[in-house]
């Protein structure tokens, strides 16, 4: 591994901790920038920095091919802004920005959350 793949392994890792610190602070992401004295254009940046690098994980994993087909249907409940979002528990996975929040438990089937992530950050 060279010295660019393991600092952009160590940004990751600090970006990750710095993301999740927000997602549980229940901070908006201004807020929170602010009162870290981060950019916030560098924290969107790594956050679909972080979205991309966890697709690719996902669609590497063995044993799957590198097309993902999912032939079932998930239940998505959409929450408006005005609705208070329910804590998240230790076994779920929680992506939040300032327009959606994405919430799955462990059972939800990982294909199918590459796909959703996909739809959510197309331009």
């Amino acid at each position: 591994m060279g010295t660019r793949e393991m600092t952009t392994k160590i940004r990751l890792a600090h970006w990750a901790e710095v993301i999740q610190e927000r997602a549980a602070s229940g901070e908006k992401i201004n807020d929170f920038c602010l009162r870290k004295g981060i950019s916030r254009n560098s924290y969107i940046y790594w956050l679909r920095k972080l979205r991309k690098t966890a697709c690719e994980h996902l669609t590497a994993l063995p044993g799957k091919s590198s097309g993902l087909t999912v032939q079932r249907f998930a239940e998505v409940k959409l929450t408006g802004p005005e609705m208070a979002p329910s804590p998240i528990e230790a076994n779920q996975i929680c992506i939040e920005t300032i327009s959606y929040r994405i919430t799955a438990g462990n059972a939800y089937p990982a294909e199918a959350l590459v796909l959703v992530l996909r739809e959510a950050t197309k331009p």
